[in-house]
């Protein structure tokens, strides 16, 4: 899957603040593709042996991030 430009950038800003801080918080709006940015910020960051926990308020989000990690 292509990330757009703003993806790209917001997926870069947050894989560089993991790098430095090993935390970060990103924050998009509505329809800005966050399941995507987060499964190519995952795809980035991810080494063996390591987890992430990825939290959802709702079970809808959690299947549709399932559903994106997986394809991707």
């Amino acid at each position: 899957m292509q990330l757009r430009t703003r993806q790209k950038t917001f997926v870069d800003n947050c894989v560089g603040a993991l790098k430095e801080s090993d935390n970060t918080l990103g924050i998009a709006p509505t329809g800005a593709g966050k399941t995507v940015m987060l499964s190519a910020i995952h795809k980035e960051v991810n080494r063996p042996g390591e987890t992430h926990l990825i939290l959802a308020h709702r079970d809808e989000l959690t299947k549709q991030n399932r559903a994106t990690f997986n394809a991707m």
